[in-house]
């Protein structure tokens, strides 16, 4: 039962029913579903963090410990306010972190919640779809006009977004690009009916539309990215024959997200920006300006997630924020390398799962999705897969001090490759 009512919050999170039927606008279908869920899962919540559970996933402990760096972060500059919004507003995301954690608790569990993450960004994206063509009209579904013309004039392009986590056009694409590598592993599940595999692999079509109304380049790298890592996961070597379709995918896609350039136009202007957020990390730099702060400073956030971090929760938190895609990659690295899955399905999940961190870690380099809640469900799904595969011999993993120096190691010199490529990088 738990299980259940933990997918009913993520439908409510991820469709946001209300801001599709005005109908159901006020009433707290979140808090409906959520609190008996919390009530449901209390003993395997006492497992998880009285029982040191929460210590087998060291991934989890660096994200869980990023939250009291947020909260922290505008206490130490005596934003007081701003800590309690904080706490209140992102608490939320972080426990449906908790609850992913606690309720995806079984192999069988696991695949059917991939299955409904990619059925509940379908649905996303078909009513985005439905929306820009024009076919239905929902208020609260973000179509942004974005400025392509050249120097003095003033062409416009419409670009896709949706309701809720995914209003903005980039954050949709970076969502419909993290599951795609979803929907191709169910296609192409061996022991699955020829009629499944068929529909999964037909809701490639509506994703890939979706993706390319976004006109998001950030997304377009991430999305290359992903494929890219999958295939050499998946080919090895023979991958490298498969390489050069991915610049052609680029140029028939073509336009917007096509073309990408740091050197002018909205890519110089993130390099500014993440340039003035690195100031400002390196004048505060143990905890940050405070959570939130940055855009009250720049006027705009970093588009980095990982630079954002460290403006504004300083090298604390962003030692946590990075340390938790270095865990779980370290993580999934070794189920793959040197454990065997014993089910094939989860053997063979494994590149894939590794190519959706790669999409996020991609993704957050020129986005900033911090606090998005897509964020905590996407890094809790890399999280929980070596919790719940079984494999042999069988994968133990605990955090330990050894762990947390190598994740401090492992940030310092994230943040000094990103300082040393913002310098380079920015012009003025």
């Amino acid at each position: 039962m738990a299980f259940f009512l933990f997918l009913m919050t993520s439908v409510i999170l991820f469709i946001r029913p209300a801001e599709i039927n005005y109908a159901l606008f006020g009433y707290p279908l979140f808090q409906i579903f959520v609190i008996p869920c919390i009530l449901l899962s209390v003993p395997r919540l006492i497992d998880l963090f009285a029982g040191r559970g929460v210590l087998r996933a060291p991934a989890a402990v660096c994200f869980i410990a990023y939250f009291f760096t947020l909260v922290g972060s505008n206490v130490v500059n005596l934003q007081f306010e701003d800590a309690f919004e904080t706490f209140t507003s992102d608490g939320k995301a972080y426990l449906y972190f908790i609850l992913l954690l606690a309720n995806v608790n079984t192999e069988r569990k696991y695949l059917f919640f991939l299955k409904t993450v990619v059925i509940l960004m379908l649905v996303a994206v078909s009513v985005g779809i439905l929306d820009y063509k024009h076919v239905i009209k929902i208020d609260r579904v973000n179509v942004v006009s974005t400025d392509v013309g050249q120097e003095g004039e003033t062409d416009s392009l419409e670009r896709m977004g949706g309701t809720g986590l995914f209003g903005d056009p980039n954050d949709m694409a970076s969502a419909i690009a993290t599951v795609i590598p979803l929907s191709l592993f169910f296609a192409m599940r061996k022991r699955a009916p020829i009629y499944s595999r068929a529909f999964w692999l037909a809701t490639i079509v509506p994703l890939i539309y979706g993706f390319m109304l976004t006109y998001s380049r950030g997304g377009m790298l991430a999305l290359l990215a992903g494929l890219a890592c999958l295939m050499f996961l998946r080919l090895g070597r023979r991958a490298v024959f498969l390489l050069p379709a991915l610049p052609v995918l680029l140029m028939v896609v073509g336009g917007r997200q096509a073309n990408i350039s740091l050197g002018s136009g909205t890519g110089q202007g993130r390099i500014q920006l993440q340039h003035g957020s690195m100031v400002a990390f390196v004048h505060h730099p143990i905890l940050g300006i405070g959570n939130t702060k940055l855009v009250d400073l720049l006027g705009h956030v970093a588009h980095n997630s990982f630079v954002q971090s460290l403006a504004e929760t300083g090298m604390a938190g962003a030692a946590c924020f990075m340390g938790a895609y270095y865990c779980v990659v370290r993580s999934l690295w070794n189920v793959w390398k040197r454990h065997r899955p014993l089910d094939p399905d989860f053997a063979a999940l494994s590149p894939t799962i590794l190519s959706v961190v790669a999409i996020q870690i991609v993704a957050r380099m020129s986005l900033t999705l911090n606090l998005n809640m897509s964020t905590h469900a996407f890094l809790g799904i890399a999280t929980v897969y070596p919790l719940v595969c079984v494999t042999s011999p069988p994968f133990t993993e605990t955090f330990t001090g050894r762990v947390a120096l190598k994740v401090l190691a492992v940030s310092l010199i994230a943040a000094i490759c990103l300082l040393v490529y913002v310098n380079v990088m920015v012009k003025f």
